[in-house]
């Protein structure tokens, strides 16, 4: 039979008659009777807040993956250790399981599984600042696993909306930057400086030019084509942009001989290109948007070369 007790710092006890222990309660359960905690209604209360929670942080750490690229890995990684309770229990679990099927003696931090209490093993407290600072990154915990996941998961599992994904991520920090540069500029022709403000956005677009052709270059098919009709655009764009985007016209980037050989070997159904060419130049003719053309010689034809073209993969991924 499980009596109840109440605390003078506030924390309530029960006991099942040989021993008592604490009850921790969360916001929501303290929010309603003493006989409703712990209860369905606090437990749909908490759910509900978890899951509000969980939405606000993945929103937050998606515009923070977005408009802070190289500092949101570092803050996420810290978000996941902030929280014991959160993906790290499972990913320390992964990693003990790991070290001792290979027969190695686990880490000591890894013994947050061991502890009898919810908060795992006791350990030393951190120091107040390190505190405050996990205080902080603790509900990004779960958004940032997401993150993550979806970080390494997605360029395999759908390669061609991770294109699209990579597109949009990496263009949304060249127009936020554009944009306050537009602030900084309006307000300098508010005092009358016409020059600082032109030089303002001459630096940007020389900037922001040169980041948007190395997007495209890394993308490339469609995305190159893009770029190509970007350049023919000088009525609406600033000459930075169609001076760069000027540079696709000619010649790209050409793929790996490797890349090459795997498309032609799957596109002939082929085991090796030697089954089917006496010779096959590792260097290409030329180099296209969506396409590469290499010389080759077919076995009977006389020593007369012809031109074979590698495949360009279907949506330019070989191009």
């Amino acid at each position: 039979m499980w009596r109840w007790r109440g605390g003078g710092n506030g924390t309530e006890y029960a006991s099942d008659g040989s021993s008592w222990r604490a009850l921790e309660y969360s916001a929501a359960d303290w929010s309603l009777p003493a006989k409703m905690r712990g209860g369905p209604v606090a437990k749909v209360a908490k759910l509900a807040r978890g899951t509000a929670t969980n939405a606000a942080a993945s929103c937050v750490g998606v515009g923070f993956a977005v408009l802070a690229p190289r500092m949101a890995p570092l803050l996420g990684i810290g978000a996941i250790l902030a929280d014991d309770d959160g993906p790290k229990r499972g990913i320390f679990f992964i990693i003990r399981f790991i070290l001792l099927r290979l027969g190695k003696r686990p880490p000591a931090f890894l013994d947050i599984l061991d502890g009898g209490d919810v908060h795992g093993s006791a350990r030393a407290p951190l120091p107040f600042s390190l505190d405050a600072i996990f205080v902080a990154l603790r509900p990004f915990s779960h958004a940032s696993a997401a993150l993550f996941g979806a970080r390494f998961l997605l360029p395999s599992l759908c390669p061609y909306e991770w294109r699209s994904i990579t597109f949009y991520r990496r263009l949304a920090p060249i127009l936020w930057r554009c944009f306050r540069t537009k602030g900084a500029a309006e307000r300098s022709l508010r005092k009358g400086k016409r020059r600082k403000a032109a030089a303002l956005w001459h630096r940007r677009h020389e900037a922001e030019s040169a980041n948007l052709i190395k997007l495209l270059l890394h993308l490339k098919g469609f995305y190159l084509k893009l770029g190509q009709v970007m350049a023919s655009k000088g009525d609406i764009l600033p000459p930075a942009y169609c001076r760069q985007m000027a540079r696709l016209f000619g010649d790209l980037p050409p793929i790996s001989f490797s890349e090459v050989r795997d498309i032609v070997e799957f596109e002939l159904d082929i085991d090796d290109l030697e089954d089917v060419f006496e010779s096959f130049d590792r260097q290409p003719v030329a180099v296209g948007t969506i396409a590469q053309v290499h010389r080759a010689v077919l076995w009977g034809d006389g020593g007369k070369g012809g031109d074979g073209g590698d495949g360009d993969g279907g949506d330019g991924e070989g191009g």
